[in-house]
């Protein structure tokens, strides 16, 4: 007997049948150490033997990607894009490893597709298990956006993390395929240790793939890609200058795997974005974003892109993740909300840490500070009512609001966003 298993939350797998001892093994093991070795032996159970994955780390890479179409692609080997590190994994990676898109495209799908396509996750794969999540995987392509250290809560120095991406990329076999960021200069250190074929992009002449002229309005971005003598014209809806660089990589993995030009300029085009990336929840004489930013360097690629189109205030309400609340992550700090023009530091919530790390995270009123040493007006208000009505009076026509920060703002947002509407 079989029988199907059920997933909730967004997730939709279609056509997938389990044995009913199957399942139940599954939800037996869901709990112990064991579930990452089953999720293995799981997925070769469903899985055709030539599968492949595209691993990605920035959701708008993985969202064009997906939209294209892969099933017309034959007999290629497994894809991890991994666009580890920054600012672009999540999106880069929407429609198969997670993410919630604008557009109706399913956060997770299993299909008729010889393709997979991953998030690239740096960050520790479990309370037991400190290492990397993609160390569990076994990419045979990888998408290298950007390599800058973060998460100090699981790795305490620079070189440590690292380390995590010299041993992905050496684990991409010889006749797989490396897509890399020319303009990172830590990816052209690690791209070094690779044994397989690199295809580097970004806007220096050295790049397989160059973008260039980048345009930006409210509206979204246009930028033009050059591939040898071919130059193609991109449009997307998205904001963020830094997404030309993002997409990009997108297209040129797309492009190497076979997928024809026009179709990946279609998908592009049509990507929404995804929720908590420059999500724009309100647009009227105030406008207000909801962005995941939750380390100093997305902030402030997220606030240069914001002063760049709007002729009002930057407010910014930031709240950090765990690894940018330790100590050792506070000189990453400097400089780095010069483009807002006031800085809120919310309540912070309650993180989790282990009773015998000597180095606790920092409260409200200590990540005031550090910002403050470079930043004029910085304030922490750590009632929410209060700080939602400090917004309010202080808002004036043409003002930008933008909450930087992987927490939920304790449904400030959505109140913020009503009694803005009235």
């Amino acid at each position: 007997m079989s029988q199907a298993l059920p997933i909730q939350n967004g997730f939709m797998f279609k056509k997938i049948i389990l044995n009913t001892n199957l399942t139940q093994k599954l939800l037996q093991n869901i709990l112990s150490k064991k579930i990452l070795l089953f999720a293995r032996e799981l997925m070769e159970k469903l899985l055709p033997p030539r599968f492949y994955h595209i691993f990605l780390s920035n959701p708008v890479l993985t969202q064009a990607i997906c939209l294209a179409d892969w099933r017309k692609i034959k007999l290629i080997p497994r894809i991890l894009a991994n666009q580890t590190g920054q600012f672009l994994k999540a999106t880069n990676t929407k429609a198969a490893a997670g993410g919630l898109a604008q557009n109706k495209i399913d956060s997770a799908h299993i299909g008729e597709s010889n393709w997979s396509i991953l998030e690239g996750d740096e960050y520790k794969s479990s309370r037991w298990d400190n290492g990397a999540k993609f160390k569990h995987y076994s990419p045979t392509h990888l998408l290298l956006s950007a390599v800058k250290w973060d998460h100090a809560d699981v790795y305490p120095t620079e070189s440590s993390y690292f380390d995590a991406f010299a041993e992905l990329v050496k684990s991409i076999p010889k006749d797989g395929l490396v897509v890399a960021c020319a303009d990172n200069k830590k990816v052209e250190e690690i791209v070094k240790l690779v044994n397989c074929k690199i295809v580097k992009y970004g806007n220096t002449n050295n790049a397989d793939y160059i973008y260039s002229d980048v345009a930006q309005t409210k509206q979204g971005l246009s930028f033009d890609i050059k591939n040898g003598k071919n130059n193609y014209k991109i449009e997307t809806d998205i904001l963020g200058d830094y997404q030309a660089e993002n997409i990009t990589g997108c297209f040129a993995m797309a492009r190497e795997c076979g997928i024809e030009p026009e179709k990946i300029i279609e998908s592009i085009k049509s990507f929404k974005g995804i929720k908590r990336r420059l999500e724009k929840r309100l647009a009227s004489d105030i406008t207000v974003f909801d962005d995941i930013a939750h380390s100093p360097a997305k902030a402030k690629s997220v606030l240069e892109t914001l002063k760049s189109i709007y002729t009002g205030k930057i407010i910014a309400i930031f709240e950090p993740n765990t690894g940018n609340r330790k100590p050792a992550s506070l000189p990453g700090y400097d400089n780095c909300f010069s483009s807002a023009d006031t800085v809120i530091i919310p309540k912070l919530t309650k993180v989790k840490t282990d009773t015998n790390d000597t180095a606790k995270p920092i409260d409200g009123e200590k990540l005031t500070e550090v910002i403050a040493k470079t930043h004029p007006d910085v304030k922490y208000i750590d009632d929410d009512a209060e700080l939602l009505k400090y917004i309010i009076d202080n808002k004036k026509k043409n003002d930008c609001i933008v909450f930087l920060g992987s927490h939920g703002f304790r449904n400030m947002i959505e109140q913020l966003v009503i009694s803005l509407r009235q």
